[in-house]
């Protein structure tokens, strides 16, 4: 089967969440079982940084198109107004017609209506993996959405053959949106168990940020920007007293808008020295940050679905504090994870409850790893969408 993989970023831009690992990981493991990968994306790294290869094929055979974003850096910031690959929107239209599937993957941007509009004109069926962007928001971020809707989500949609929901909340925004129910399939985040199983020693994040090995440590591995919700979790971090051995919080990730506003209310709330901002830690270094976490949380401010970073922390032993915006399939029903009340009082007990009891965390941490080897290793999810691949493969040459 010939896969054509298209959404705004590809690897190595890890910095842009958990999509582009999900299409990497999908895309290694495609090519694994057999299948043709190609993708259509911008060059963007990150941004300040731009992939120097417009064309080249990476592990497996999968070959990357990309194309030049005019305004890569405002894009990161505000991708709306300004993320316009030139000549991507032709790139898509004539992959499509070697594919036999067409993967588009996020929401709300332009390459959507691209790949839309190729589906339509080739009759090649399209699957949408939203990954948790189709939620409604409060603010600007709001009414952005609203209006974006009105003008292209419902056309998109039109053109969708199979939507991939990671939760039963996402399919409910699905047909929130128009989706009809019978062509949604539920098919959660994955992560490659392979790289998880021998996990790194324990120590060296500590070490970098000037802590001990009994300090008590929370760590929040996600982009620094206000839909993420930190300022809710460093507001319930300050509800914990300050003890001999912390507690302390370090909130991983590149800044995407959020950090002058968040480092103003750690001065604010006087937990400087307790709450860090060590940066980025991408590739296998992020590993080393959920290894030396005594919990890791997340409190995200709108509906993303299941966090990716999460997920990665639970693979390796580490009990999670989520908010219902992020949650993990099935890990609050096993006892693998806390899922807490999105308020600064709810959070903060949750936290409070891990933190008090060590043999509670090894126990849950050992029942979340246990569980994301059984039910979210990439070899299972890459069949599950290799299934609804050839569904919509097999409609499409009963209609012709």
């Amino acid at each position: 089967m010939r896969i054509l993989q298209v959404l705004p970023r590809y690897a190595p831009a890890w910095s842009y969440g958990g999509g582009v690992r999900m299409f990497w990981y999908l895309a290694c493991e495609l090519t694994r079982l057999g299948h043709e990968v190609r993708v259509v994306t911008s060059d963007s790294v990150n941004a300040n940084t731009r992939t120097p290869d417009l064309r080249e094929t990476l592990e497996g055979g999968i070959k990357v198109t990309r194309y030049r974003n005019r305004f890569n850096r405002l894009s990161a910031q505000a991708g709306a107004l300004f993320y316009r690959p030139r000549g991507m929107r032709l790139g898509v239209r004539s992959e499509a017609e070697w594919a036999d599937v067409i993967h588009m993957g996020e929401s709300r941007g332009i390459h959507n209506v691209w790949a839309a509009e190729a589906a339509g004109a080739t009759g090649v069926p399209l699957v949408w993996s939203a990954y948790g962007g189709l939620p409604t928001a409060s603010g600007v971020r709001g009414v952005y959405r609203k209006v974006y809707d009105i003008a292209f989500t419902k056309s998109v949609i039109a053109n969708v053959e199979r939507f991939i929901a990671q939760t039963d909340h996402e399919s409910s925004v699905y047909v929130g949106h128009g989706a009809p129910p019978d062509r949604i399939r539920l098919i959660p985040l994955c992560v490659d168990t392979e790289a998880f199983a021998t996990p790194p020693e324990r120590g060296r994040f500590r070490r970098q940020l000037g802590l001990a090995q009994d300090d008590l440590l929370v760590v929040c591995v996600a982009r620094l920007s206000p839909v993420k919700g930190m300022d809710l979790l460093i507001d319930a971090f300050a509800r914990l007293p300050a003890q001999v051995h912390g507690p302390y919080l370090a909130l991983v990730g590149w800044n995407h808008g959020a950090e002058p506003a968040l480092r103003a209310q750690v001065k604010r709330l006087k937990l400087d020295g307790r709450v860090l901002f060590p940066g980025a830690l991408l590739g296998e270094d992020r590993l080393l940050a959920y290894i030396d976490a005594d919990v890791f949380a997340l409190t995200p401010a709108v509906y993303e679905e299941t966090s990716l970073a999460a997920l990665e922390a639970a693979a390796l032993g580490i009990p999670t504090v989520l908010t219902a915006e992020c949650e993990i399939p099935l890990m609050n029903e096993a006892g693998a994870g806390v899922v807490a009340e999105r308020s600064g009082a709810g959070v903060a007990a949750a936290l409070s409850r891990l933190l008090a009891d060590g043999a509670t965390r090894v126990a849950m941490g050992s029942r979340a790893k246990d569980l994301v080897f059984e039910r979210f290793g990439v070899n299972s999810i890459a069949r599950q969408h290799e299934a609804v691949f050839e569904e919509v493969v097999r409609t499409s040459v009963a209609r012709e």
